[in-house]
């Protein structure tokens, strides 16, 4: 009996290690299972991680290449001092021109539309040598706006062609990567160049002898100094255009119209004049934009003169101080750009908008 009760005893303890390495068995079987389901998760993982890193070093390395292929790199701050420099140039260069109070207080808005040019101004204006100077670069200003900023593409001397051109923009920016349409607007911009560089120096002069036909009357220097700062200040305004079509995004010009409201948030006055109910008298130099897909930026205000419903005698007759303004004008004529060289097209014996001639 006592051996078959140690005997019983025995093969318990033998079922109870059995069991417990059935357990033991169940367990580790448990434990490798779910490894290798981490293993295989982590192997997904890395396989995803090196798709998306491999992903992201194609598109950082056709970046690279697109910027080191475009060289003349802008930022919002170069944009905006190199605008502010052509605004500086041009206001220089009327006050230069135009320094003579007797010769020019000759000049009045019958006398200007005697010879062609189409003014818009507010009754009892221009009253005093300032503010025909401001109407001059008024002038001046819309002019360059119309033939050179104005463009989405400058050089593009058809209006046909030139809306053509921006439905292919519209589409390449569209179904392209960035990088593509980047190099498209650019690639663009310097083929026009090129086909139209011949021409330029021609159009330029046009320019020239348009500016020279309205306001030569009004002016005490030598001529040819005059034109040549023109037209230098003309070169760079299309040089200007070109650098900003061959940036990583797209920038368009503003300019207001005589008698629009006066907006704080886009313009900044020289006058006094900036309540509410202001309006523009004149727009000595247009706003810049930066647009992007997120959306449009304000690079640089719009430079207006306005006037209130009920002018005061200050704001009317005053001589506004530019140091008050953002734009920081330097002493020196012709302190400007040094980009690459453009091309575009211009007008006759007017101010007018030229009429369009194919490239």
């Amino acid at each position: 009996m006592e051996r078959i009760s140690c005997f019983s005893q025995i093969m318990h303890s033998l079922k109870s290690k059995v069991e417990k390495l059935k357990l033991a068995k169940a367990s580790a079987e448990e434990k490798i299972r779910r490894q290798r389901e981490l293993l295989q998760q982590a192997r997904r993982e890395a396989s995803a991680a090196a798709d998306r890193h491999r992903y992201q070093l194609t598109a950082y390395t056709k970046r690279l290449n697109f910027l080191q292929s475009r060289p003349d790199n802008l930022n919002d701050e170069e944009c905006a001092q190199l605008t502010r420099q052509l605004c500086r140039h041009l206001d220089i260069w009327v006050k230069k021109n135009f320094s003579d109070a007797s010769i020019l207080n000759t000049m009045t808005v019958d006398s200007l539309h005697a010879s062609g040019l189409e003014v818009v101004v507010a009754t009892g204006y221009p009253q005093n040598a300032h503010q025909r100077r401001e109407l001059i670069q008024d002038l001046i200003t819309r002019y360059v706006h119309a033939v050179i900023f104005s463009h989405p593409i400058f050089g593009v001397c058809d209006d046909s062609l030139e809306k053509m051109l921006m439905t292919v923009n519209h589409e390449v920016m569209n179904l392209c990567a960035n990088h593509v349409w980047e190099h498209w607007r650019s690639a663009t911009s310097i083929a026009l160049e090129s086909l139209t560089k011949s021409t330029w120096q021609e159009w330029c002069q046009e320019m020239v002898g348009a500016v020279e036909n309205a306001f030569s009357q009004y002016s005490g220097t030598e001529s040819k100094s005059r034109t040549a700062h023109l037209q230098e200040f003309l070169q760079n305004c299309a040089k200007f255009k070109r650098r900003l079509e061959r940036q990583e995004h797209t920038y368009r010009f503003e300019s207001s119209d005589p008698g629009t409201a006066f907006i704080p948030e886009k313009m900044h006055s020289l006058t006094a004049e900036e309540s509410p109910d202001s309006t523009i008298l004149l727009s000595l130099w247009p706003s810049l934009w930066k647009d992007t897909k997120s959306g449009s930026r304000l690079i640089e205000h719009e430079l207006v003169w306005t006037i209130s419903p009920s002018p005061s005698s200050e704001a009317s007759d005053g001589d506004p101080k530019k140091e008050d303004c953002d734009f920081d004008y330097g002493e020196k004529e012709g302190e400007v750009i040094n980009p690459q060289e453009t091309s575009s097209k211009p007008a006759e014996d007017s101010l007018e908008p030229p009429s369009q001639h194919e490239t």
